[in-house]
């Protein structure tokens, strides 16, 4: 019978079952016993730093990936590749390099037209320094606003 209930392969454990049928009745009570306990030490732990760090933990990755969202840079790349193409068609259209240069150039020079007229009078004036009839020009100067100060003085 046991073996027909059991099958040729299931057949020992099924007699050793039935064999020992008060120990397992005495384990399976055990097992029943065991559930407070483990639900006891599931809350001792749930109140644990263990278990407050890893919620902790978990909460950080959940607004990481909140804050992180795939759609935003699809868009934001997006936005970004149609920028270029956008600025690759201006310079296509307004000849190229050569004239983007030439456009920055005359806008760098309308707006820093003072700023460069001064530094090219100060390198020319240091450049005519380097040579003897530079520096005897401004020697020349120099005694010329001297005398202009003192007749002005003298009146």
């Amino acid at each position: 019978m046991a073996q027909s209930v059991a099958g040729v392969r299931q057949y020992n454990q099924l007699i050793s079952l039935m064999d020992n049928w008060d120990y397992m009745q005495e384990n399976l009570q055990t097992a029943y016993n065991a559930t407070g306990a483990l639900d006891r030490q599931a809350e001792i732990y749930a109140e644990s730093w263990d278990a407050a760090e890893k919620r902790v933990k978990a909460a950080a990755q959940g607004i990481y990936q909140s804050l992180l969202n795939d759609e935003f840079f699809i868009d934001l790349n997006n936005l970004f590749a149609d920028l270029l193409e956008g600025l690759d068609g201006f310079i296509d259209k307004i000849g190229g390099v050569k004239s983007v240069l030439l456009m920055l150039g005359a806008i760098v020079t309308k707006v820093f037209s003072t700023q460069i007229a001064n530094g090219l009078s100060q390198a020319a004036t240091s450049m005519s320094l380097m040579t003897e009839r530079g520096r005897e020009k401004v020697r020349a100067q120099q005694a010329d606003f001297v005398n202009e100060s003192a007749n002005i003085m003298a009146k």
